[in-house]
């Protein structure tokens, strides 16, 4: 689990001889031991991805690319299945398992050395304190607490959700995203003079990270990356059709 109260430069040292002894323990584990997949269940050999098997993670379809519109975010994978069962296992049946595979396609798409070297610290975009507490967990927070031990470098809160906003899917433009979510972090003071990795589930428009980074910023923090497991590009005929299926079920 993550030191979410420790300092930062504290935390960097110990970051690295955890990111060390996991790599211990997965290859003594995967040796004695069978590993059941986090999507299909199955007790097949590991494949590429941790907490996956060999089938589940040649169907992945990897994020071609750079994310558009944003050259510092690195995104993983298309939200499609398995990463797609990933992410929802994860955020809506509180399965913190899924966590492990999700932070390892972070960390096989971006370059975890260029990380040690750029960031200070890894800082999830936080769900809304109301929201966490139904789901019992926040997910980014789940997902950066485990790619800061796969990586080696160290995790902490560093954002505070200031107020609630409407499902990101049901607006209708890139605009009404960007207002939505504008003003609705709030930056802890230990981030001034720090580099800081952002790190969420899904990138769709990049509003709710561009509105995370911008309150790092004010604060004084820098952000060279953002990292996400999946895109999911948005679109006005998506939200609209994602609408018009809420108000049915209302």
């Amino acid at each position: 689990m993550a030191s979410w109260g420790a300092p930062v430069d504290e935390l960097a040292h110990f970051a690295e001889l955890r990111h060390r002894l996991r790599g211990w323990v997965e290859a003594l584990y995967d040796a004695l031991l069978p590993q059941e997949c986090a999507v299909c269940g199955t007790l097949e050999g590991p494949g590429s991805l941790a907490g996956l098997c060999s089938g589940c993670c040649s169907s992945i379809e990897r994020w071609p690319g750079a994310a558009e519109g944003d050259s510092r975010a690195v995104v993983a994978a298309r939200f499609r299945p398995p990463v797609r069962d990933l992410v929802l296992g994860l955020k809506y049946a509180g399965r913190r398992e899924a966590a492990i595979p999700l932070a390892a396609l972070i960390a096989s798409a971006a370059d975890p050395a260029e990380l040690r070297r750029r960031v200070d610290a890894l800082v999830p975009i936080p769900s809304h304190p109301l929201k966490r507490w139904s789901r019992g967990l926040d997910p980014a927070e789940e997902i950066a607490a485990a790619l800061a031990d796969m990586i080696g470098v160290p995790c902490k809160r560093g954002l505070v959700r200031t107020r609630r906003t409407q499902a990101q899917g049901q607006a209708r433009s890139a605009r009404q995203r960007a207002r939505q979510v504008a003003g609705a972090f709030r930056a802890l003071g230990w981030v001034e003079g720090r580099r800081i990795a952002l790190v969420d589930d899904v990138l769709t428009s990049g509003a709710t990270a561009s509105a995370a980074r911008e309150a790092l910023e004010q604060r004084g923090a820098t952000v060279p990356r953002v990292l996400a497991a999946a895109g999911h590009p948005w679109s006005p005929e998506r939200a609209s059709s994602r609408s018009s299926r809420m108000s049915r079920r209302n």
